[in-house]
């Protein structure tokens, strides 16, 4: 959970020091981590996220046979696709493709957080699709 956003939005949110309880110390990330725990129980079986994460463990795509457009935009600050690693994806793609590289604090996240940012990005890549 702690890697879908950005090490600095974290250290913004999170950073105090721990907070002794009882017999253990709690790190300010710790109500996240169980709150998020606490919603994904309420709303998702955990059989969901096993054919999840098994589906993403079998897939396979060669993307030397990808012909088509493609604009790839990659988060500086995204820990779960780095973005040499979407630069190697870029390389490989056999048809035209422009990668275009945000930043933002939200990392992988970004796609759900910078809607500002990302709307234009893909409104002119699909305006180009279309001419």
């Amino acid at each position: 959970m702690a890697t879908y956003r950005s090490p600095i939005e974290f250290e913004l949110r999170f950073g105090g020091p721990p907070v002794r309880e009882a017999d253990r110390f709690r790190f300010p990330i710790e109500d996240y981590l169980f709150a998020r725990g606490d919603d994904y129980v309420q709303k998702y079986r955990a059989e969901t996220f096993l054919a999840l994460s098994e589906s993403i463990d079998l897939h396979q795509m060669d993307a030397t046979l990808v012909r088509t457009p493609a604009t790839l935009i990659a988060v500086r600050e995204d820990q779960l696709v780095p973005f040499n690693d979407m630069q190697g994806l870029a390389a490989r793609l056999n048809g035209p493709r422009q990668l275009i590289e945000i930043n933002s604090i939200f990392g992988h996240d970004a796609f759900l957080k910078e809607g500002a940012a990302l709307t234009p990005i893909i409104k002119q890549a699909l305006a180009e699709q279309t001419t």
